[in-house]
């Protein structure tokens, strides 16, 4: 999922792929890194930076549900 986020050329599925992050338990510092990227929306992991802001509002929850939740 981590990859759909911060690799894939479509819009929809990078948007998808940050809901079911949001949804998920999966939340691990690979996890977190690659939310933070694509709220931030930085190019620092090497991939392209979010330009979508429907994904990096998606994004930002899910990285405030990890945040909350992780150990």
């Amino acid at each position: 999922l981590t990859a759909a986020l911060r690799t894939d050329g479509s819009e929809c599925v990078r948007f998808e792929a940050a809901l079911a992050l949001g949804r998920g338990c999966c939340c691990n510092e690979k996890t977190i890194a690659a939310l933070e990227a694509a709220v931030a929306g930085t190019e620092k992991d090497g991939n392209p930076a979010e330009l979508s802001v429907r994904v990096r509002c998606a994004a930002a929850a899910a990285l405030e549900r990890c945040l909350a939740c992780y150990v």
